[in-house]
C-alpha cells in the first residue's frame, strides 16, 4: 500500500504514522475488526536518464543539452502530478536560497577533451555544496575537432528537497565513428603501398641483374 502526506513533511528516523481502520460486515453491522496501519514517510529520490549528443567531425559544433528534461521527481508526485496541499507549487528540482535553479551536478568530464559550460552556476545543496552545480542548458564542445573519438561524462540532478537522484550517463559520439566519417578511407595504409611497390621493383631489378 502507497501512501502519502499532505503537509510535505517526511517522519523522522525512528519514528512511524499510524492510522486506524475497520472493515464491518454488510450483512450484520455489529460484526467488525479494527486495526492499525503503520507507515515512515520518505522522500523519493528523483530519476536521471541516460541520454546522447552528437557532434560533427571537424565542425568545433556547440551540442546544447537540456538535462532535466531526461529527469524527473514523479517518486514524490506521481507523473505529471503537483506538489503537497501545504505547497502545490512546489518545484521539482532544487533551488538556492536564491531562489536560482541549480540542481545538476556533473561528475567525471574528460576536460583535456571536452569544454563544457551552462546557462548558471552554483554551490550544490548541502552536504554536497563544496561541490559546483548548474542550471539551465548544459552547452557541449569538443577541444580538438580533429580527435576522432566519442567521450562520455555523468551526471545527477537534485529534487527540491536537496536529494540527490542516480547517476546518469551522457555519450558524446563524433560523426567520425558513424556513417558520417570524414576521414580518408584506409587511412594510414598509403605509406604501406608506396613501400611495396618499392620492394617490387628492387625485386624486379634484382631478376633482371642475375639474368
Amino acid at each position: 500500500m502507497q501512501q502519502s502526506r499532505t503537509d510535505d513533511a517526511i517522519t523522522q528516523a525512528g519514528d512511524k504514522a499510524f492510522c486506524k481502520y475497520t472493515i464491518q460486515s454488510k450483512n450484520d453491522e455489529s460484526v467488525k475488526s479494527s486495526g492499525l496501519i503503520q507507515a515512515a514517510f520518505v522522500n523519493m529520490a528523483p530519476l536521471a536518464k541516460d541520454t546522447s549528443v552528437t557532434l560533427k567531425y571537424r565542425q568545433h559544433e556547440k551540442a546544447t543539452l537540456n538535462l532535466l528534461s531526461f529527469a524527473n521527481d514523479d517518486g514524490d508526485t506521481g507523473e505529471g502530478g503537483k506538489g503537497p496541499d501545504s505547497n502545490p507549487n512546489k518545484p521539482a528540482f532544487w533551488k538556492n536560497a536564491d531562489g536560482v535553479e541549480l540542481p545538476i551536478r556533473l561528475t567525471n568530464i574528460p576536460n583535456r577533451d571536452l569544454t563544457i559550460t551552462a546557462d548558471r552556476k552554483g554551490a550544490c545543496p548541502e552536504p554536497d555544496d563544496k561541490e559546483i552545480c548548474y542550471g539551465g542548458n548544459i552547452y557541449v564542445q569538443e577541444v580538438n575537432t580533429l580527435n576522432p573519438f566519442n567521450f562520455s561524462f555523468n551526471y545527477q540532478v537534485y529534487d527540491a528537497d536537496g536529494t540527490a537522484s542516480n547517476t546518469a550517463t551522457v555519450s558524446v559520439i563524433s560523426t567520425a565513428t558513424t556513417t558520417d566519417d570524414t576521414r580518408p578511407a584506409g587511412s594510414g595504409g598509403g605509406s604501406m603501398g608506396i613501400f611495396s611497390i618499392f620492394g617490387l621493383l628492387s625485386l624486379l631489378a634484382y631478376r633482371r641483374f642475375r639474368k
